[in-house]
């Protein structure tokens, strides 16, 4: 019974063993095949790196070799750097001395930075002698003592009459020279085309400034990225001993052939700016008012109630008193005439007011403004134009005015040019790509009404 009971227990043990060394071969036999297989696979990568590497140098030693044969056999000849860094380095001190020998300007300008400008505006890399730099021509058609042009040999793609500033060119001397003169032919030919229009319009700079140097004045600006450039500032009268007091975001805008002061950029007055607005509108003898915007656009403020809505009502802004005489409603806008008095003295004025453009975007039809901008452009100098922010739609209005008295005069438009002028004296002028086709849409628009004489440039 003993001996039965042992041999029992023997075999008892050596199953028991059998089941923990299967037990422990199915947990631990996986891991030592994984461990395995991935160190294969780094030594493989590793040999297939290491024959990589000698295959390269081996190319790379031939090259070498090939590439000595034949610089020896004086195939290949490549220009000495420092050479060329020289070189560079004399045509532009050149350029600069060149512009620097120019007339001081009329007005203090105020330093712009160094703008990069696009590829499309810059010429392809030409011979030094065929840049001549002169300071006439630009001074003709605009009458700046500060215009400078800089013409190139004119690229195929380029139309006749085009200016195309080179890279190294500052924001300043960008808006001075730049131009684009269009007979009537090719005005109709940029309207069908607008992907020129688009390239071309991304490529003038902004030359908005970064601030003003006159203390407070930010709580006069209707928007704190939209500041009055320095040079062409309008300073209210007999401030002097507070700048504040003489403070107010406008601009002059030279008009056809840099007629000086044709118009005034401004913005929406604020409820704190009216007695401001109407205090320039009186020193500078306004004849006109354009206004371009709705009270409201989309619930937000765009310009406070400066005048009187209805005939016979009167509002006071400071010392002066503004009376509604007339009001007559055209296809698109109204028409108000207006009294301002003022210590005992009486002016009329017109107040022209557009609301149906909306912010940002254009009209969907020109014919109004066309109609507007011909009656405005008849009146004596300078006309007060203003939406919300004064440089959007104000822009494009002025654009326009001038444009079309291009197109009486000369037979010709340059809307590139209207612009940069524009944005010298004011920054920001014409915000969207959208808004310079509609200039040109609406230029068109007018050219269609003149008679079928012949353009004075080529196509």
């Amino acid at each position: 019974m003993d001996l039965q009971v042992a041999q029992l227990s023997s075999q008892t043990d050596k199953e028991v063993h059998s089941r923990t060394t299967l037990s422990w071969l199915d947990w631990h036999l996986p891991y030592f095949v994984a461990l395995c297989a991935i160190a294969g696979t780094i030594l493989f990568t590793f040999l297939i790196l290491l024959w990589l590497r000698k295959q390269m140098s081996r190319e790379k030693d031939n090259e070498n070799g090939d590439r000595h044969g034949l610089v020896e056999e004086g195939a290949i000849c490549q220009p000495d750097k420092s050479t060329k860094d020289t070189k560079e380095s004399v045509e532009a001190k050149w350029v600069h001395e060149a512009f620097a020998k120019q007339s001081a300007p009329k007005y203090p300008v105020r330093p712009v930075p160094q703008t990069s400008l696009p590829e499309s505006l810059a010429t392809p890399e030409r011979k030094p002698e065929a840049i001549r730099i002169k300071a006439k021509g630009l001074l003709e058609r605009r009458g700046s003592s500060t215009s400078l042009t800089i013409e190139l040999a004119p690229a195929p793609e380029s139309p006749p009459h085009m200016v195309t500033p080179t890279r190294e060119c500052t924001t300043e001397e960008f808006l001075l020279s730049a131009g684009n003169v269009l007979s009537r032919a090719q005005l109709k030919k940029f309207v069908e085309g607008t992907g020129t229009l688009l390239k071309e319009f991304w490529e003038v700079p902004l030359n908005l400034p970064e601030k003003v140097d006159i203390c407070g004045s930010g709580v006069k600006n209707r928007y704190s990225s939209v500041l009055p450039n320095l040079q062409t500032r309008v300073v209210l009268p007999g401030c002097s001993d507070d700048p504040l007091a003489g403070y107010i975001n406008a601009n002059y805008i030279r008009g056809y052939d840099g007629e000086s002061a044709r118009y005034i950029a401004t913005q929406g007055p604020l409820a704190n700016t009216i007695a401001d607005f109407w205090e320039m509108i009186w020193a500078e003898k306004v004849p006109a008012i354009v206004m371009i915007t709705r009270l409201y656009e989309a619930s937000k403020p765009k310009c406070e109630a400066y005048f009187p809505f209805d005939v016979n009502n009167r509002i006071q802004a400071g010392s002066f008193t503004i009376i509604v005489n007339y009001t007559d409603t055209r296809n698109g806008y109204t028409v108000r005439t207006m009294e301002i008095r003022h210590e005992r003295e009486r002016r009329h004025l017109q107040h022209y007011w557009y609301d149906s453009w909306p912010d940002h975007a254009v009209p969907q039809t020109a014919d109004a403004l066309v109609s507007m901008a011909a009656e405005v452009n008849a009146l004596p100098r300078p006309v007060v134009v203003h939406c919300s922010a004064g440089i959007g739609r104000t822009g494009c209005f002025i654009a326009i005015g001038i444009g079309m008295i291009q197109l009486l005069r000369d037979g010709n438009v340059d809307v590139l040019g209207i612009l940069c002028q524009m944005r010298y004296d004011r920054g920001g002028m014409v915000q969207t790509a959208e808004q310079y086709e509609f200039i040109h849409r609406a230029l068109y628009l007018f050219e269609q009404t003149l008679d079928s004489k012949p353009s004075t440039s080529s196509d």
